[in-house]
């Protein structure tokens, strides 16, 4: 049966993107308790919740490194959707692509980071990786279906990705790219 994990006591607002450290000892989320969506980190050993930032924008899909000290995210910032990545207490964000069109979803890939992106043009989605400092981009799949909520399909040993297309003649299948 489900349980609850955090309270309203321990963090206010809606709760939404959720996602777990490898260890499953940390869990970062978003509130909008402040307003727009910020941050928290929530700490299985001390049942604690701490905001990590604030922003006058709306923060969303937090994904841990393999590592756990790091954070990829994207901000919704003037209209578009841009990549960020936080270092952890005591340090701001980063970004690290962004400006136009949105980047979206980010997951990790031992030490790069995949996401979704409609730079080309809306509703023209491509599968990019950036490294962690954002300087090396390069587009692994173009044309691909934006699923629901979900970010892009690694396997477990991180070196490939699975999608759909979005043309409709090909939207009957599954890719894959190394």
């Amino acid at each position: 049966a489900a349980a609850e994990l955090l309270t309203l006591a321990q963090v206010k607002g809606d709760l939404t993107w959720p996602t777990l450290s490898a260890d499953g000892m940390r869990l970062a989320f978003v509130s909008d308790s402040a307003g727009n969506g910020d941050l928290f980190l929530w700490s299985q050993q001390t049942n604690q919740v701490e905001s990590t930032f604030t922003s006058p924008f709306a923060e969303a899909s937090p994904r841990f490194s393999p590592d756990r000290t790091m954070l990829a995210f994207t901000r919704k910032n003037k209209g578009t959707e841009d990549l960020f990545l936080w270092l952890g207490p005591g340090s701001e964000p980063t970004m690290l692509r962004g400006g136009n069109g949105d980047q979206t979803r980010p997951v990790w890939s031992g030490e790069e980071i995949v996401y979704f992106s409609d730079e080309r043009g809306e509703m023209h989605w491509d599968i990019v990786v950036t490294d962690k400092a954002g300087s090396e981009r390069r587009i692994l799949a173009r044309e691909v279906r934006l699923p629901m909520r979900a970010g892009p399909a690694i396997t477990p040993s991180g070196r490939a990705v699975v999608y759909t297309m979005s043309d409709p003649e090909r939207a009957d299948r599954l890719m894959i790219t190394t």
